[in-house]
């Protein structure tokens, strides 16, 4: 809380040293809020840079604000200094007692210059897409299922009739994605690979949206986010593997989204578009329905403060279509919901700050995109809200506060704001329901809602920008928008590096259990179907996991004791005692033991029984 306290309240210094020599000049709304922002961001990024070389390595940057007030010191000091190299650089500039000038026309006519222009920028977007699916596909082909995942690949497996019984009986989530993984299946086979491809089409598909739509609509730099994002950020390289219905809501969302941006733009069409979105992302998974319900409500409110009249209408009628096309399903979210109120697996609430990660890309880039995103909201909110001006009358200096309106507001910023109650409502919704119910609610549930994050992100990337191309037509000049956007790229080329490391560190894990999952399937080899399969204990394990990888034995549940089988396979989480081997040797049985071994993210010790014929 220290440092947000300081790196808001540190930039107001230069600001008023800028005021201070240049009194005759009259500061909008717009342009303080803007000069603001700009001043937040230059010390950010250079009292960061500083406090890289004082914090101990492994030793984050926030628990040393937490736990050492000497710590806070220097980093106030930190801030104060980058607030006033910035300020001291801007009045060297400003009152020309240093002048820099660039001869850029002798710049853009070095050929690798050229080339970069004419070529590697506009095809840019296009190059770092196919960088990132060619790395997310590197990591689809293995053999392995956590338990989650060889539940949707054990219930794709079986006739529609099959997959609707499993759902009903066993299931708490919506029918779409199993039918999805089933037409995978049957079009390319029941293999782990094509298990992953069904969610990472919708991924591809993502990046298809980002690259024409967004790319077209908001700008390379912008839509750039997007890809970086979805491709690299540590949730998303997870989910848009993982067998389940993630991808395919992540995609629904962010489709709704773009859909309810372009509805407050004055599209008629996309009316239709955002309906269909929100009842396929509501067909995927319970969150994505709460997220598209607020989603398509927020947008009809705005839709309505922005047109008036009868633009109530439209939204009232999407609200109803959206309800009518999840009639089907509504007695089965009921009886869900009832059956979840009563018996649950989790225990503890989600702490805010994890679903706070989980909706801006993991652990990592959470630390670069919430801040941005937050920063960037304030500032097109109040750039466009008019809610204060600064005026220089009668030898003074002062801040007239108005009333804050809607009435100069454009598309991005209404679509920002959109975006932003979506938000807040679904995590409001999800934690009233789980004071309630009790705890419903997992980090990957947010999964989805985190696409209206990133596509918000876009959006105000572009109104900042905007922002900034009317601020230089203001002063008659280009270097604001160049500015903003060498900003944008400096933040994406450090999403590039710990993106990179994600990929780095997620790639060896997925080897990792890759290689631990094959020497397990070797050792155990083929399995006749007369021998059985003990677990005693072990997460997920004798639920779905042995059943996918060995779907013709038998799965027991149990210690040793529970069955009487002539031959069977022992997964347990600890060592037997010898007083337990000894038991089972006079029982008859010979035990081979082969220490530690694992099954997907599952470690346990193995066993292997066989009675001996007894000697006549």
């Amino acid at each position: 809380m220290q440092a947000v306290i300081f790196g808001l309240l540190i930039p107001i210094i230069p600001l008023l040293l800028w005021r201070s020599y240049h009194k005759e000049k009259k500061l909008t709304t717009g342009e303080a809020v803007l000069r603001y922002g700009a001043y937040t961001l230059l010390v950010t990024l250079l009292s960061s840079g500083a406090m890289v070389f004082l914090c101990d390595e492994g030793t984050s940057f926030w628990e040393k604000i937490d736990r050492s007030p000497s710590f806070v010191l220097k980093f106030a000091a930190v801030e104060l200094l980058a607030a006033l190299v910035t300020a001291g650089g801007e009045w060297l500039l400003s009152c020309r007692k240093v002048a820099v000038k660039v001869d850029w026309e002798e710049y853009r006519s070095v050929w690798l210059v050229r080339f970069v222009r004419k070529y590697v920028f506009p095809a840019g977007i296009y190059l770092l897409a196919l960088f990132v699916v060619l790395l997310n596909v590197s990591l689809m082909f293995d053999n392995v299922l956590w338990g989650d995942e060889a539940f949707s690949a054990n219930t794709a497996q079986k006739s529609m009739a099959g997959i609707m019984q499993v759902l009903y009986y066993w299931d708490s989530h919506p029918p779409l994605y199993y039918c999805w993984l089933k037409l995978f299946g049957e079009l390319f086979g029941y293999t782990v690979p094509v298990y992953h491809l069904a969610s990472l089409v919708p991924f591809g598909a993502g990046l298809v949206m980002a690259v024409t739509f967004f790319r077209k609509r908001f700008g390379n730099i912008p839509a750039a986010f997007f890809v970086m994002i979805s491709g690299l950020a540590s949730s998303c390289l997870e989910y848009n593997l993982e067998v389940r219905m993630y991808a395919l809501a992540f995609l629904a969302m962010a489709a709704c989204f773009y859909c309810s941006f372009r509805v407050l733009c004055g599209g008629k069409a996309a009316w239709v578009g955002m309906v269909l979105w929100a009842l396929i992302g509501a067909y995927a998974h319970y969150y994505a329905l709460v997220s598209a319900g607020i989603l398509l409500f927020v947008t009809a409110v705005a839709y309505f403060v922005r047109y008036r009249g009868k633009a109530w209408i439209k939204g009232l009628v999407s609200i109803v279509v959206f309800a009518v096309g999840y009639l089907p399903w509504l007695q089965r979210l009921l009886s869900t919901t009832e059956s979840v109120s009563n018996n649950w697996w989790m225990s503890q609430l989600l702490p805010l700050k994890q679903s706070l990660v989980m909706l801006t890309g993991g652990a990592s880039m959470s630390r670069i995109l919430l801040p941005l995103f937050v920063v960037f909201l304030l500032i097109l909110l109040l750039a466009e809200s008019s809610f204060f001006e600064i005026k220089r009358q009668d030898g003074r200096t002062g801040i007239l506060i108005h009333t804050p309106s809607v009435r100069a507001w454009s598309d991005t910023t209404y679509a920002a704001a959109v975006g932003a109650l979506t938000v807040i409502g679904t995590l409001l919704f999800a934690y009233v329901l789980c004071l309630l119910m009790g705890p419903v609610l997992a980090e990957r549930y947010l999964y989805p809602l985190s696409a209206v994050v990133f596509v918000t992100l876009v959006i105000e990337c572009n109104g900042i920008l905007g922002l900034l191309g009317r601020l230089g037509g203001k002063w008659k000049k280009e270097w604001p928008v160049k500015a903003g956007k060498a900003v944008l790229v400096v933040v994406l080329a450090l999403l590039f590096g710990m993106g990179i490391q994600n990929y780095q560190s997620y790639s060896a894990e997925v080897n990792r259990q890759e290689q631990e999952t094959a020497e397990t399937l070797s050792l155990m080899g083929e399995v006749p179907e007369e021998v059985k399969l003990v677990s005693n204990g072990v997460q997920h394990l004798g639920w779905t996991v042995l059943a996918f990888y060995f779907p013709e034995n038998e799965v027991i549940n149990g210690n040793y004791l529970s069955t009487d089988a002539d031959r069977f396979w022992y997964f347990t989480p600890d060592y037997m005692s010898q007083s337990d081997i000894d038991q089972m040797t006079a029982k008859g049985y010979s035990i081979a033991g082969y220490g530690e071994m694992q099954l997907a993210k599952y470690p346990f010790v193995l066993y292997y029984f066989e009675k001996v014929p007894m000697e006549p």
